[in-house]
C-alpha cells in the first residue's frame, strides 16, 4: 500500500518520510492521541508473509521496550493497521552519524565523547541479553546538544527465522547477506563494512559482534574512513574476513589507551577481542577525564583508576562538556544502573550559587532540589513546574508533567526522574518527553510520599502512614518492603537506596519525633544514629565520600554528615555540621553537594475578610500556626492551633477583648482544631500528629480537664449537638466517614466508605444532608449525601474542591478550590437542588507544605458576612536558590572537621 503525508495509521498521522532501509520505510508522524511526534517504521510486506519471523519480532519488540536508557531509542508500540505492521518509536533528534562522517573524521575529543555514549547504551543492552548485530553510523543519531541514541536496536536479531541462532540461519548470523527472499524485497539487512568476521562466515555470534562493530565505528570517527572497503558486498565481506586492519589511519596524537582500545575491539579472533563493552566505557571515561595515559596499562577495567582519573580531570579542548561531566561521574553500569567507585581524590573545593528564577516552592514539594547521580544536572520544582538545570548551561529545561510534581528522585543512571503527582507515581526522561505511569498509589497510601530508585531497578516508596513499599520502575504491583514495628512506629520516612541496594530510612515512633537513622539490608534493621527524642532527622542521603548527609532540626539546625562505611554498614565517626543554613541535602557520586539556600518559615497571620475578600481585621500576631481557624457559633471567638518553639497548643482568641486563652494542655505533641459545639460551650480538638488521632473535648472557656471521646479527625456536630460525624483511618483503605455519640459513649458507626479518602464532613443546618470531600474519582471533589442514612450522592465542586462549609442559612455551601473560595446556592426542600459554583474571592497564596498536600482551611460566620483564614507573612519559604559545593568533603580535610554533636 502506498503511503503519503497525511495518511492515518491507527492513532498516527504521517507527516514526512525521513528514511528508508532494508527493514522498512521510516516516517515522522504525529500521535493524535498524546499530541507528540514519533517515528513510524512500516515493515516490508515480506514480514507479514512469514508468521514465524513476525512472532519472533513481536517477542523481541517487547524485550526492547523494557530497555530504559537515554542512549537507546524507545519503542512505544507494535501496531497493525490497514494490513500493515509497523513500529511506533521515539523520534530521536539530530543527524545520524553516517551523515556527519560523510564530511570527514571528527575531532578526537568529540569522537571519544560520542563513543562513550554508544558504549553506555550497548552496555545496558548487553546486560539485558540483547545484541544489536547491526551497529553502524547510520543507526547512531547525534543531537546538537551532544545526546546520542542508537536506533534499530535488535532489529537484525529480530529478523531471525531461527530463534536458536543456528548456523543455518544466515540472515541471523550475517545481517548483510541478501537471502533469496530478501532479494525479492530489495532488502539488505545491514552494512557489510561493520560486520564481524564470525558474522561474515555465518557463524553464531554474541555481544562480541557488537564490540567489533563498535570498534569499526570508532575507527571511522577517528580516521575518517571505513576500515574495510570493496566494489561490492562480497569484496567487503572478504576484506572483513581476510584483510589486516590498517591502523595507520588513526591520528598519531591519539591517546595510547584509545589506540589500544580500537585494536582490542577489532581483533578478528573473537577469543582475543575485548570481551565486555564496559571495559571500553571505562577506557573512554579515563580518556575524557584526562587520566595519565600510563593508567591504561593496568587494564581498561580498572574501576578505581577510572574514578581517580575522573576526579583529576585536566584534559583541555573537550568540546562536549556534558559528556565530560558524565565521565567525571564514572558510574553507569549494568542495565543503566550504578557502578559505584571509591570517593574521588581530594581536589579544590568550588562553591557557587544558582538563584531561583521563580517561586522556589511547590504545594506538594518536600525535596526542593536534587542533583543527578552523575553530577551533571539538578532537578527542582519552581512554581509547581519540574525543571532540569544542567551545570553546563544557564537556562533550565522545563519538563512537562501530568500535574504539579513532588518528592523528586533520580534513576541511578541519571536518565529518569521519578516523582509523585496526583496520587500517582511517575517517571519522566530527564531530557524531556512523556511521563510514564509506574503505579497508582491512590489505593495503596494516602499520606506524604518520598521515593528512591535502587540499583536493582526497583523503587522504594515512603507511605507517609505506614510501611515502606517497593515497586518495579517498569511498573507493577506495590509490595510491602520494610514493615512497621508493631506498636512502636506510626510510619517510615525518607528512604535512600545505597549502592548495594540496602536502604536508609527514618522511622517515626508514636511518642517522639523521627530521631533515628536506620539501615535495612533486605532482612534486618540496624541503627546508625540516634538523637534525643526532641530532635529530628530528615532526608538522609549517601555520599560516595564515605558519609551520610542529613538535615537536623530544630536544635543545631542545618546539614550534618555522619562518617559511614558502606562495606561494614556502620558509622565510623561522630556527626559534624556541614552547613548551618542548608535545607534538604543532595549529593552526586563525584562528591558534589547541592542544598537549598535559606530557611523555611511558616509564620501566618489570621485574617478576617468580608465576602469580597477585603481584609477587615487581623487576629493575634504572626506565628507558626496550623492554618485551619474555626469561628465560634457566635462569631466572637476564633480557635487556632499555634506552634511556639517545642510547644503546640490550641488557643481561643476573643475578638472583642483581643485576649486569648490556652485550651489544650501544654506539650510537644501536635494539636489541631476540630469543631465547636452548636452552643459554643465546648470545643473538640485533635491530639497527636499520627493516626490514630485522639479526639478530645474541653470547655471553651479553658476550665476543667480535657475528656477523650474517641479517635478520629475533622468532626462536625449535628445541629442538636448529640452526634458527631468524623473521619477515621481504616487500615489499607484510607480515611472513611463515621458517626458516634458526642459524649463518646457507645461504639462508632460506619457512615460512608469509598476508595481514597473521605474527609472534612459537615452536617447541613437542618441535619438532613452531609457535605464532605472525597477522592474516590481520583481527585479531591466536594460531594453531598443524605444524612443519617448516607444514601444518594451529588457532586458539588467542578475541577477540584476541598473543605466544604454550610452557611448557617442552609442556602449556600462554600468550599475551596486551590486558593479560590467558591460558593454554591443550595436548596434542600423538598429535594436537593444545586446551583453552579461561582468564585467568591481568591485568598492570598499560602504554600505551607501541609499533610497530604491539602490546601489551608477557612471558616464562615453564622451571618455569612465574614470569613477567617490565614495568609502568609512574607514568603512562607525564604528560599532564594541553590548552593552547589563541588568536592564538599575537602572543606573538612586535614583535621578541620568541627566538633560533633549528638
Amino acid at each position: 500500500m502506498e503511503l503519503s503525508p497525511g495518511r492515518v495509521l491507527g492513532p498516527y498521522r504521517l507527516v514526512e518520510k525521513i528514511g528508508e532501509g532494508g527493514m522498512g520505510v521510516v516516517w515522522r508522524a504525529t500521535d493524535t492521541t498524546l499530541g507528540r511526534d514519533v517515528a513510524i517504521k512500516v515493515l516490508p510486506d515480506l514480514f507479514a508473509e512469514d508468521p514465524d519471523r513476525l512472532a519472533r519480532f513481536e517477542r523481541e519488540a517487547k524485550v526492547l521496550a523494557s530497555l530504559n536508557h537515554p542512549g537507546i531509542a524507545t519503542i512505544h508500540g507494535l501496531h497493525r493497521a490497514e494490513g500493515m505492521h509497523f513500529l511506533a518509536m521515539e523520534l530521536a533528534p539530530g543527524t545520524n552519524l553516517a551523515t556527519r562522517l560523510a564530511t570527514g573524521p571528527l575531532p578526537a575529543d568529540e569522537a571519544i565523547a560520542i563513543a562513550l555514549k554508544v558504549a553506555e547504551a550497548l552496555e545496558a543492552a548487553h546486560d539485558h541479553g540483547i545484541v544489536h548485530r547491526d551497529l553502524k553510523p547510520a543507526n547512531i543519531q547525534v543531537a546538537p546538544d551532544g545526546r546520542v541514541k542508537i536506533l534499530d536496536f535488535g532489529l537484525a536479531k529480530a529478523w531471525d527465522a531461527d530463534p536458536m541462532g543456528s548456523t543455518s540461519s544466515l540472515a541471523s548470523m550475517s545481517p548483510t547477506l541478501t537471502t533469496p527472499a530478501a532479494t525479492r524485497a530489495g532488502l539488505i539487512l545491514g552494512t557489510a563494512a561493520y560486520m564481524s568476521p564470525e558474522q561474515a562466515k555465518g557463524k553464531p555470534v554474541d555481544r562480541r559482534a557488537d564490540i567489533w562493530a563498535f570498534g569499526c565505528v570508532l575507527y571511522e570517527m577517528l580516521g575518517g574512513r571505513r576500515p574495510f572497503t570493496g566494489d561490492g558486498v562480497s569484496e567487503v565481506m572478504a576484506a572483513v574476513i581476510m584483510a589486516p586492519v590498517d591502523f595507520s589511519a588513526l591520528p598519531a596524537a591519539l591517546p595510547a589507551r584509545i589506540t589500544r582500545l580500537v585494536r582490542r575491539c577489532m581483533e578478528k579472533d573473537p577469543r582475543r577481542r575485548l570481551r565486555d563493552i564496559g571495559e571500553a566505557r571505562i577506557a573512554l571515561e579515563e580518556a575524557l577525564a584526562g587520566a595519565p595515559d600510563e593508567a591504561a596499562s593496568t587494564g581498561a577495567g580498572d574501576a578505581s583508576g577510572a574514578a581517580s582519573g575522573a576526579a583529576s580531570s585536566s584534559r583541555r579542548g573537550l568540546v562536549f562538556a556534558a559528556a565530560a561531566g558524565a565521565a567525571v561521574a564514572a558510574a553507569v553500569a549494568a542495565g543503566g544502573f550504578w557502578a559505584f567507585r571509591p570517593a574521588p581524590a581530594p581536589a579544590p573545593v568550588r562553591r557557587f550559587e544558582i538563584p531561583a528564577k521563580g517561586p522556589f516552592r511547590s504545594e506538594n514539594q518536600t525535596k526542593l532540589a536534587t542533583i543527578a547521580p552523575d553530577g551533571g544536572s539538578i532537578a527542582l520544582v519552581e512554581d509547581d513546574k519540574l525543571l532540569v538545570r544542567s551545570l553546563q548551561r544557564l537556562d533550565p529545561v522545563v519538563i512537562r508533567t501530568p500535574a504539579a510534581p513532588g518528592d523528586l528522585f533520580w534513576s541511578p543512571d541519571s536518565a529518569w526522574i521519578g516523582f509523585v503527582a496526583s496520587n500517582k507515581l511517575y517517571k519522566v526522561p530527564a531530557t524531556g518527553g512523556e511521563s510514564s505511569l509506574i503505579g497508582d498509589i491512590h489505593s495503596v497510601i494516602t499520606g506524604g510520599m518520598g521515593g528512591t530508585w535502587c540499583p536493582d531497578g526497583r523503587i522504594v516508596l515512603s507511605t507517609g502512614e505506614g510501611a515502606m513499599l517497593r515497586v518495579s520502575s517498569l511498573g507493577g504491583d506495590f509490595e510491602t518492603y520494610i514493615p512497621l514495628l508493631d506498636g512502636k512506629e506510626n510510619d517510615l520516612h525518607d528512604p535512600e537506596c545505597l549502592p548495594d541496594n540496602s536502604v536508609l530510612f527514618v522511622p517515626h515512633p508514636g511518642d517522639a519525633r523521627p530521631h533515628e537513622l536506620i539501615l535495612f539490608d533486605g532482612r534486618t534493621r540496624k541503627t546508625l544514629l540516634s538523637l534525643p527524642k526532641d530532635q529530628t532527622i530528615w532526608f538522609p542521603v549517601y555520599s560516595s565520600t564515605g558519609h551520610i548527609l542529613y538535615r537536623r532540626d530544630p536544635a543545631n539546625m542545618g546539614i550534618w554528615a555522619l562518617p559511614f562505611s558502606l562495606q561494614r554498614h556502620e558509622a565510623t565517626g561522630e556527626p559534624f555540621l556541614v552547613s548551618a543554613s542548608g535545607d534538604v541535602p543532595s549529593v552526586s557520586r563525584d562528591g558534589t553537594l547541592v542544598h537549598v539556600k535559606g530557611t523555611r518559615t511558616y509564620e501566618t497571620q489570621i485574617v478576617v475578610s468580608d465576602r469580597s475578600g477585603r481584609q477587615l481585621a487581623t487576629i493575634g500576631q504572626p506565628e507558626v500556626q496550623w492554618p485551619f481557624p474555626e469561628f465560634a457559633p457566635n462569631g466572637k471567638q476564633v480557635a487556632m492551633s499555634v506552634h511556639s518553639g517545642e510547644v503546640e497548643d490550641i488557643w481561643v482568641y476573643d475578638l472583642e477583648r483581643g485576649a486569648r486563652t490556652r485550651l489544650s494542655a501544654t506539650g510537644a505533641v501536635p494539636y489541631s482544631v476540630e469543631a465547636w459545639s452548636p452552643d459554643g460551650r465546648t470545643l473538640l480538638y485533635g491530639e497527636g500528629g499520627n493516626v490514630p488521632i485522639a479526639m478530645k473535648r474541653k470547655s471553651s472557656d479553658g476550665g476543667g480537664e480535657p475528656e477523650t471521646i474517641g479517635t478520629g479527625w475533622a468532626p462536625s456536630y449535628t445541629p442538636d449537638g448529640r452526634t458527631i460525624v468524623y473521619s477515621e483511618v481504616v487500615k489499607g483503605a484510607g480515611w472513611d466517614l463515621f458517626t458516634r455519640s458526642a459524649d463518646g459513649k457507645g461504639e462508632p458507626k460506619p457512615l460512608y466508605h469509598a476508595s481514597g479518602d473521605q474527609i472534612w464532613p459537615h452536617v447541613s443546618p437542618d441535619g438532613r444532608f452531609i457535605a464532605f470531600t472525597s477522592e474516590e474519582a481520583g481527585d479531591f471533589e466536594v460531594y453531598i449525601r443524605r444524612f443519617p442514612d448516607g444514601e444518594g450522592k451529588w457532586e458539588v465542586s467542578q475541577g477540584g474542591g476541598m473543605w466544604p462549609r454550610w452557611g448557617a442559612s442552609g442556602k449556600r455551601l462554600y468550599y475551596v478550590r486551590g486558593n479560590d473560595l467558591m460558593e454554591v446556592d443550595v436548596s434542600t426542600s423538598p429535594d436537593l437542588k444545586l446551583g453552579t459554583p461561582r468564585l467568591l474571592f481568591t485568598r492570598p497564596s499560602l504554600r505551607r507544605p501541609l499533610i497530604f498536600g491539602w490546601f489551608p482551611g477557612y471558616d464562615v460566620t453564622a451571618a455569612e458576612d465574614r470569613f477567617v483564614f490565614c495568609r502568609a507573612v512574607g514568603d512562607t519559604q525564604e528560599l532564594s536558590g541553590m548552593v552547589v559545593v563541588q568536592n564538599w568533603v575537602a572543606e573538612f580535610a586535614g583535621g578541620t572537621v568541627p566538633p560533633a554533636g549528638k
